[in-house]
């Protein structure tokens, strides 16, 4: 980590000005800041933790206001589905060309994935209001 390196260059330091002034040091031992990254950390799981709130308020959102159909395909485990497509056998022998099934995957992900972007959208402009 960052701040174990700096205590390590700066202790460094410190040893060879004693190693300059026959053994004597000439400063004391740096303290360690823990302070910072644990504060960081707790940032970042505030964020996340205020992410996925924002994603399920926006999918209870979406399942009161949209049609049941659209919910379903905004509200499902996209990777799953693209799975479950690809191993389907019209998938395989189909009149699809290459272009139109990566299309295919591409409009499955994009729906899938608008809730998800809603979310860090709606925290990422709450933080930018607030803080900037």
């Amino acid at each position: 980590s960052q701040v174990v390196g700096k205590w390590i260059s700066e202790m460094a330091e410190i040893e060879a000005e004693a190693d300059l002034h026959k053994g004597v040091y000439q400063r004391p031992a740096p303290v360690i800041q823990w302070a910072e990254p644990r504060k960081r950390a707790m940032q970042g799981f505030i964020r996340e933790t205020c992410v996925q709130l924002a994603r399920r308020v926006l999918e209870r959102c979406a399942v009161l206001t949209l049609d049941a159909r659209i919910c379903r395909k905004m509200i499902k485990d996209y990777a799953r589905s693209a799975t479950r497509k690809c191993a389907r056998v019209s998938w395989e022998h189909g009149v699809l060309t290459r272009v139109d099934k990566a299309l295919s995957m591409a409009a499955t992900y994009a729906r899938a994935n608008v809730i998800v972007a809603g979310g860090e959208f709606v925290v990422a402009s709450t933080i930018m209001a607030f803080f900037c």
